[in-house]
């Protein structure tokens, strides 16, 4: 959810014009046509690639900021983002988690993820132990 709510726009905003427009029929429409197909990552890829860039270069906390922007704005749209995930109750929750993990780690996750939502977003660990203390993984 916190990689989707990053990537809001590329998903939720296809440029007018380019190979993605038409992708949304209504705008009750949860994900874009194309969602959880190969086509998804292949027609957005320049756009995800940019954005991952950008996000390797944030602290936890910027991420963390830049997803409660996106919450705060769509939390009551049907989307792909699990609201309750990345919730304002949550903050220091997921910024303990992307400290731990590290901002690059995540980004490689997300890039994984987002190649192939369909296969890659299953079978993610449900349990992840991360010390505070020494910003790490167990």
């Amino acid at each position: 959810s916190i990689l989707y709510a990053l990537l809001w726009d590329i998903i939720y905003s296809p440029p007018e014009g380019s190979e993605i427009y038409g992708v949304f029929m209504s705008p009750y429409q949860e994900a874009p046509l194309d969602w959880r197909t190969p086509n998804f990552y292949e027609r957005r890829k320049t756009h995800i690639t940019k954005r991952l860039q950008e996000i390797k270069e944030m602290s936890p906390e910027q991420i963390i900021g830049e997803v409660m922007q996106v919450e705060e704005a769509h939390v009551n749209e049907s989307c792909v983002i699990n609201w309750s995930c990345i919730s304002r109750d949550n903050i220091k929750l997921l910024t303990n988690y992307l400290s731990c993990i590290g901002v690059a780690l995540f980004v490689q996750i997300g890039e994984h993820i987002i190649k192939d939502v369909d296969h890659n977003a299953k079978g993610f660990p449900d349990l992840i132990v991360w010390n505070i203390a020494k910003k790490q993984v167990d």
